[in-house]
């Protein structure tokens, strides 16, 4: 945080002299002083936040990349000429997440999917429907779920 404030105090002033980078130094440490002491900021907490936003920021391009990758395979499926009947499925599987938002991340994330809708989540069980039995396998070991684990753990 404290580098974000210098560089907004460098980017507010527009130059940068010694005057005014040892000013932007003090100012910014008496403010990132009082956040450490009233607002509980501390460095580790600030690791921590920014190892986590990068995990999601990695998570959000892995689910985009899902979504383009399932609504291709969805709209090959539907315009196929070959395919003649499409058979959905309602599959049920255990997860490995445990926590609640990492549940919830995890619905959200296959209901988004093109071809899948969670239908409900239980203590360690989910519904999805999936339109075809090629959207229906390997949900428990999925990417998304790696990955959540992985968020988990932090």
């Amino acid at each position: 945080m404290f580098l974000l404030l210098l560089a907004f105090w460098l980017l507010l002033n527009g130059r940068i002299t010694a005057e005014i980078v040892v000013l932007g130094i003090l100012i910014c440490g008496v403010i990132y002083g009082w956040c450490c002491r009233v607002l509980k900021f501390s460095p580790k907490r600030e690791a921590d936040l920014a190892r986590r936003t990068l995990f999601a920021v990695k998570y959000l391009f892995l689910l985009v990349w899902n979504v383009v990758l399932s609504g291709l395979q969805v709209m090959a499926l539907t315009l196929s000429p070959k395919v003649k009947e499409v058979e959905p499925r309602l599959v049920f599987f255990k997860s490995p997440v445990r926590s609640e938002i990492g549940k919830v991340i995890l619905s959200n994330s296959i209901t988004l999917t093109p071809g899948t809708i969670t239908c409900g989540v239980g203590e360690d069980l989910f519904c999805v429907h999936a339109l075809d039995g090629q959207f229906a396998g390997g949900m428990e070991d999925s990417d998304f779920v790696k990955e959540i684990r992985k968020m988990e753990e932090l």
